[in-house]
């Protein structure tokens, strides 16, 4: 099986592999391109701008037994694993990561079990400054790997834009987490459309800054 660093090699892209960094847990350096200033980390990934608040009336309704059925969660991890060089100089991380969405369901009896199947997915992230040929190439050869087949895993791209992400790596953390989201949404719009829940039964509630937790 040939090894990551020998399918980059195949287009002529450098890879410097490094050991696996938790991106979750590690604070990045703010990034400099060419004739660009540094950019401060002011604050962590992921800050809730949000100010707007929410009340309930927890006194007026009966609270022996929550009203609450079902809790929807998801969860990402990502590492960074390498560097890879485009364009002669320009230098984009390679980040892997994996995706969790599922839901639990709280019965009449208050037992609490596994609503439909735990969907799960492995990405690896590489920037979109990769031209479309070399991106198919690299993606096709993945992809005929046994190692991919085992881990269910795709190849997608990440955009990264200065003005929006203090470093490359956070762009790709960003992609891995909208994937996430839209398999939270597939399951959601499973369930309206089984008739297991209404559209206006829901409830999100936030409880972690570094991964979004749902309960409806």
């Amino acid at each position: 099986m040939p090894t990551l660093s020998e399918i980059f090699d195949k287009r002529k892209i450098l890879l410097y592999q490094n050991e696996s960094l938790d991106l979750d847990h590690y604070y990045q350096e703010p990034y400099q391109d060419e004739n660009d200033e540094i950019k401060e980390m002011g604050k962590p990934f992921e800050t809730d701008e949000s100010k707007k608040i929410r009340s309930l009336d927890l006194i007026s309704e009966d609270r022996t037994y929550s009203g609450f059925s079902y809790f929807m969660d998801g969860s990402r991890r990502t590492y960074k694993i390498g560097d890879m060089v485009l364009e002669g100089k320009k230098i984009y991380p390679v980040v892997v990561a994996q995706v969790r969405a599922g839901c639990t369901e709280r019965d009449q009896h208050k037992k609490l079990h596994t609503h439909g199947l735990v969907q799960r997915k492995s990405l690896l992230l590489l920037s979109d400054k990769m031209n479309e040929v070399d991106f198919q190439e690299i993606r096709q050869r993945i992809l005929k790997t046994q190692m991919a087949k085992d881990i269910y895993l795709d190849i997608v791209k990440y955009h990264f834009d200065s003005a929006k992400d203090n470093v490359p790596v956070n762009a790709a953390i960003a992609k891995a987490n909208s994937m996430m989201h839209d398999m939270e949404i597939g399951i959601l719009g499973q369930m309206v459309h089984s008739g297991t829940l209404e559209p206006d039964h829901m409830l999100p509630v936030f409880l972690k800054e570094n991964s979004k937790h749902r309960k409806y």
